[in-house]
């Protein structure tokens, strides 16, 4: 654990004080203990699920453009209005929902798929092994074995345990976008040369980080945290708009 903590601290230098304060509050909400076993599937009733989150969707809102979700007017939160959401974990996802003050759609209005091997907001960490989330309060194990689990068995458990299976469709686009951080700009944005040096410039209608940008010397990590603060993004592989 040690060894593991020196790790992260040195792989968080350069982290700004919005990321630093994700990964405090996704650090916090780890240490809860957890228990091993396995459901008891005897259903007497069936009881209303509470809300999930739908983390493949932007927080209520803000809008989805392509990869990225934008607040609204209305935000008043301490982050960036513009996040790179779809390409942080699901526990960043959670993280970034408490720090920066949004709330997150319900899961109730969607098709659940049992074909998942984990229940929604569970992780699998290990083969047909599912651990729960650091703030589940249904009261089975906080792990469990599901490869054995039957459709029925899985709906019986979500009933009993206050679980959710996903929701059916989970992408938040048709074709998952791979990054092309070779990019020398961001989606939307031109480049040019000035004293001999290549910059970005964003569209005039941005408003955020600095609008005129130079990446010579980033690195891909670079480019996705600048992503997250600054609400922009790099072009998808194969996708046209930038320069």
């Amino acid at each position: 654990m040690n060894a593991q903590s020196r790790f992260h601290s040195a792989s968080s230098q350069g982290f700004s004080q919005e990321e630093k304060a994700i990964e405090h509050a996704l650090a916090q909400a780890m240490k809860s203990p957890s228990k091993v076993g396995r459901p008891d599937f005897n259903v007497t009733a069936d009881e209303e699920l509470s809300c999930l989150p739908d983390v493949a969707r932007c927080p209520k809102g803000w809008d989805q453009d392509g990869h990225l979700c934008k607040a609204t007017a209305a935000y008043v939160g301490p982050c960036s209005p513009g996040v790179a959401l779809f390409d942080m974990t699901q526990e960043e996802r959670l993280a970034f929902a408490r720090y920066c003050q949004v709330d997150w759609h319900c899961q109730t209005d969607c098709t659940q798929y049992f074909g998942a091997t984990c229940p929604s907001l569970w992780k699998e960490i290990g083969l047909g092994v599912c651990a729960a989330p650091s703030n589940y309060v249904g009261g089975c194990s906080h792990r469990v074995h599901t490869d054995t689990m039957a459709t029925a068995d899985k709906v019986n458990f979500g009933l009993k345990c206050g679980a959710r299976w996903p929701c059916k469709v989970s992408l938040p686009s048709k074709e998952p976008c791979e990054k092309d951080y070779a990019a020398s700009c961001p989606y939307g944005w031109h480049g040019r040369v000035k004293a001999g040096k290549a910059e970005c410039v964003s569209p005039a209608t941005y408003e955020g980080c600095s609008r005129v940008q130079s990446f010579g010397e980033f690195t891909p990590l670079d480019k996705q945290r600048w992503e997250r603060n600054c609400g922009q993004r790099f072009p998808c592989r194969g996708e046209t708009g930038s320069h």
